[in-house]
């Protein structure tokens, strides 16, 4: 098959890869689509991922595509499917996973990060890290359910009522998906700190009261701030 090899550091190259062959709880993906994270530029430039990565390796874990082939213990899906995916793949035995804590799992793999992902014709993963996609959900989409599952995750530690004023630190994809769930909570206001001036409409059209700079941020009051850059710089704001 062809992947998108990640060589090392700032390389990259399309070139012929084995085909993948599952284990007896594993499925083989056929991918139909699949995004580019945040972390896999972290990863193309040398930073770590959520585990440490070893080159030579397919990068990719927001993936969406049909099961081709699947292992013998396989039950809960069959080939045919129409799946996305959890890239992340926890032990269930080290401390961590015993006590609720998973996401600091000792011997964590992920898909696209530990082991080859969703930047070739097929991917390896495991039965239990697929999720059946409804018919009218198209492939692009269904290869967004693993950022939009961050967000759901962190929106739910939020606390916001009507009185809420609310700061969105960066209008990226993230940002993009927080403001439209904080849109739906009718709140007083929503400011989003981003400099990019070519996000600005999108921003509004979204939900966005006020798009600002982030050199002006500071002005402004928020009850509740949403943090989706994750720069040190930002961490460090007051």
């Amino acid at each position: 098959m062809k992947a998108a090899v990640l060589q090392g550091t700032k390389q990259v190259e399309v070139m012929d890869w084995q085909n993948p062959s599952p284990s007896p709880d594993e499925v083989i993906i056929k991918v139909k689509s699949c995004g580019i994270c945040g972390t896999d530029q972290h990863i193309y430039h040398g930073h770590p991922g959520s585990a440490e990565v070893q080159p030579p390796i397919v990068l990719g874990h927001e993936l969406a595509g049909e099961i081709v082939e699947v292992g013998a213990e396989v039950s809960n899906v069959q080939k045919g499917d129409r799946v996305s995916i959890d890239p992340n793949i926890y032990c269930g035995t080290c401390t961590y996973c015993r006590s609720n804590r998973a996401h600091l799992c000792s011997h964590l793999q992920a898909i696209g990060v530990t082991r080859d992902g969703g930047m070739g014709e097929y991917c390896t993963v495991p039965a239990a890290n697929c999720y059946k996609i409804p018919n009218q959900m198209t492939y692009e989409e269904a290869a967004l359910v693993e950022p939009l599952g961050c967000v759901l995750h962190g929106f739910k530690k939020i606390h916001l009522s009507p009185l809420s004023k609310v700061l969105i630190i960066g209008g990226g994809f993230i940002g993009q998906l927080f403001l439209q769930l904080v849109k739906q909570q009718n709140v007083h206001s929503i400011l989003v700190s981003e400099p990019a001036e070519n996000k600005k409409c999108l921003l509004y059209n979204l939900g966005a009261d006020v798009v600002i700079d982030p050199m002006y941020a500071s002005k402004y009051e928020a009850d509740v701030v949403i943090e989706c850059v994750g720069g040190r710089k930002v961490w460090n704001l007051q």
